[in-house]
């Protein structure tokens, strides 16, 4: 069981105090309100630093930032900002993808992202094979996903010049003593054959495409890659993100088994960014909201110029346009006492509750800035009061300051520098 007095007895000896996996406890996957409510009483702030398990929604990831001040840490940042680069490139005319890895059952979503987004997909793998069943051509003994057949024929059908399939392969005969690869074009594959990778015109082609691009997003493997040679097709069209010479040139890898393959071929520094992200990157790109990102309630913009401009246009928005600021913990104390009733930390919340369940509220107000104390706290119904006010239309905002000064000419009262300074 987790309790604070032992968590407060390492810390007489030590700075750092690592607990055991939390998906040892059942109530962790369930998103348990009162196990994230335990957990977090052990802390003052939370730092969310795993962007690899933030899609997933529970009590560790999602549920702690409900009773914490929750930030995202500097990998995580980092992360969000490189995927948000990547999407954020509007000529489609040079944009790459390439997809490899086994399944299109596991991958539908992304790959119409793929198709929508991008110039072209180059699609290698075993996923490829799926693609040449639909085409009519044989993949031997190969794996392919006989249910998905169809949708890959439909894929064909609305984007057939965007999709880029193997024109060769290596093959291995099945059952046979000695594997020797064979390099066989798309049309020659016999019944006993099985694809273990891209062949060398395939290399090729994929190579070319790539070291002409100006934006490229690779997922997964091209063949067998865990497997030599058959990490060979791979680690071939690898090596044009490195000969690519495009000075806005902008490359990322993330999901699945590609980081493995990268540090198999040894071309890990030669993409911009690789994610740590499998299921989370897959669904970022596709602009899913990700339950670790939502609950970060200190989580703000880096204050770029785009950026700005999206928040400014959301708080005009007719007819509304008000951006209001929440009070502080002091000036409702004067308030409550003014009549009084004694300010604690419930009776503040109360009073902050009854304001922002005001009715005609969302009509003028666009956002509201919160106080700390504010962004703890959760409606009588149990929301954080920044996901009311979100559900409700309002953005919701953190307090920055960086600390409070004299006020000009009035020496008695003090200002604080930051946002309320502006």
């Amino acid at each position: 069981s987790i309790k604070r007095d032992k968590i407060k007895k390492f810390f007489q000896s030590t700075d750092v105090v690592l607990m055991e996996n939390l998906r040892f406890n059942k109530e962790e996957e369930k998103n348990d309100v009162s196990f994230a409510k335990k957990i977090a009483s052990l802390g003052d702030i939370f730092i969310n630093e795993c962007f690899s398990v933030s899609h997933r929604k529970h009590s560790s990831i999602s549920g702690i930032p409900a009773f914490l001040p929750s930030f995202p840490g500097k990998l995580m940042e980092e992360e969000v900002q490189n995927l948000k680069n990547l999407l954020s490139q509007s000529d489609s005319f040079r944009k790459i993808a390439v997809l490899g890895g086994s399944k299109v059952s596991s991958k539908l979503k992304i790959i119409e992202f793929y198709l929508e987004n991008f110039q072209q997909l180059l699609v290698g793998g075993a996923m490829a094979n799926t693609f040449m069943v639909a085409k009519g051509l044989s993949v031997g003994s190969s794996l392919y996903e006989r249910r998905m057949v169809k949708v890959a024929q439909d894929y064909l059908s609305n984007y057939e010049s965007k999709i880029v399939l193997p024109e060769d392969f290596i093959v291995i005969e099945k059952k046979t003593e000695t594997k020797n690869p064979t390099v066989k074009l798309k049309d020659q594959i016999s019944n006993k054959d099985i694809i273990y990778d891209i062949g060398p015109q395939t290399r090729m082609i994929f190579y070319e495409k790539i070291v002409s691009s100006e934006t490229l997003l690779w997922n997964g493997p091209l063949g067998m890659f865990e497997n030599k040679p058959y990490d060979a097709g791979s680690a071939f069209v690898l090596k044009a993100i490195g000969a690519n010479n495009n000075k806005n040139f902008f490359s990322v890898a993330g999901g699945g088994d590609t980081i493995s393959l990268l540090k198999n071929c040894k071309c890990f520094d030669d993409f911009s960014f690789v994610s740590t992200g499998g299921g989370a990157f897959l669904e970022f790109i596709q602009g899913i909201e990700l339950p670790g990102l939502q609950g970060l309630n200190g989580w703000f913009l880096r204050m770029e110029k785009d950026n700005l401009n999206i928040i400014a246009k959301k708080l005009s928005e007719p007819p509304r346009g008000i951006l209001a600021a929440d009070e502080s913990t002091n000036t409702i104390k004067k308030r409550l006492e003014s009549i009084n009733v004694e300010s604690n930390s419930e009776t503040r919340r109360k009073y902050r509750e009854l304001l922002f369940k005001t009715p005609e509220l969302s009509r003028f107000i666009s956002g509201i800035i919160l106080y700390d104390e504010t962004i703890k706290q959760l409606t009588e119904e149990g929301d954080p009061f920044p996901e009311f006010l979100s559900k409700n239309n309002i953005l919701p905002g953190i307090k920055v300051d960086t600390g409070a000064v004299n006020l000009d000419k009035n020496s008695d009262e003090k200002i604080t520098e930051g946002l309320d300074g502006l």
